[in-house]
C-alpha cells in the first residue's frame, strides 16, 4: 500500500481550502483593534459632548428633544431612552424636592451611533444641570467607559410644571413606548437629589405656554362684557 500523504497546507481531506491559520489571526486581531478604535472613539466623543457649555433652559430642551423624537424615535434604543427621560420628567412635575436622573454612560455609547448619541445628550443636557455629586466619583476623575461610572441630571429651579408640562407633550406615551418591549433606562432618584442649601422648587405653577384653558378666559369675557354696555350720551 502506498504511504499516508499529509495534505498541503490549507487544504482539509476533501479538498477544501481552509486558508492560512495565521491569516485568520490576523484578521481576528485587526478586527479586535478595529473595534477597540471605535469603542475608545466613541467614549472620547461622548466626553466632548458632556463638556460643551451650554445654557440650560425649558425653550432648548424642548426643542432638543422634539428633534431626538423625529430623527430617532423609532431606532431600537430609543424606547428605553424615552421612557427614563418621561420618568424623570414626571417624577419632578408637581414636587418641591428635586429628583435626578442617574444613568450609566454606555445609555449614550451603545444605543446608537454618534448622530444618536449627540441628540440623546442634547435631549437631557439643554434642559438638566450635571449634578457631579451623585454620579458616585467621590472626588476622582473615573473614566466615562469604567463600568461604575454614573452619569447624573436635575431639573433646575426655574423649569416649573408647565415647562415639564410642554417637554413631556413631545415624548410618546408611556403605553407606547412599552409597545417595544423594555423598561425606562436609568434610575430616579428622590431623596438625597436636592442641592445642599438650594431653595425649595415652586411647585404647579407656571401654565403651558399657549394655554386655551376655560380658565383663561373670563377675565377677557368680563371686559368684553363692560365694554359693551357703556352708555354714551348724545346730545338732543
Amino acid at each position: 500500500s502506498r504511504p499516508r500523504q499529509d495534505p498541503p497546507s490549507g487544504v482539509m481531506g476533501g479538498g477544501h481550502f481552509v486558508g492560512d491559520y495565521g491569516s485568520v489571526q490576523d484578521r481576528n486581531a485587526e478586527r479586535s483593534r478595529f473595534h477597540a478604535d471605535l469603542a475608545e472613539s466613541q467614549w472620547r466623543t461622548l466626553g466632548d459632548l458632556l463638556e460643551r457649555k451650554g445654557s440650560s433652559n425649558p425653550r432648548s430642551m424642548l426643542v432638543a428633544v422634539k428633534k431626538f423624537v423625529t430623527g430617532h424615535g423609532k431606532a431600537l434604543g430609543s424606547a428605553p431612552f424615552l421612557l427614563g427621560l418621561r420618568a424623570f420628567l414626571e417624577a419632578q412635575r408637581g414636587g418641591t424636592e428635586c429628583v435626578a436622573w442617574v444613568l450609566s454612560p454606555a445609555v449614550f455609547t451603545q444605543s446608537g451611533g454618534e448622530i444618536w448619541m449627540r441628540d440623546a445628550v442634547d435631549a437631557i443636557a439643554t434642559g438638566a444641570d450635571r449634578r457631579v455629586d451623585l454620579e458616585g466619583d467621590d472626588g476622582n476623575d473615573v473614566p466615562l467607559s469604567d463600568a461604575g461610572k454614573r452619569l447624573a441630571w436635575s431639573l433646575p429651579l426655574l423649569f416649573r410644571d408647565g415647562d415639564i408640562d410642554e417637554v413631556l407633550s413631545q415624548i410618546p406615551s408611556e403605553a407606547r413606548l412599552e409597545d417595544a418591549g423594555c423598561g425606562p433606562t436609568g434610575e430616579i432618584v428622590r431623596h438625597g437629589a436636592h442641592p445642599p442649601g438650594a431653595p425649595a422648587r415652586t411647585a404647579g405653577t407656571g401654565k403651558r405656554r399657549g394655554c386655551r384653558a376655560r380658565c383663561c378666559f373670563p377675565p377677557f369675557l368680563f371686559v368684553a362684557a363692560a365694554a359693551c354696555c357703556v352708555v354714551v350720551p348724545v346730545r338732543q
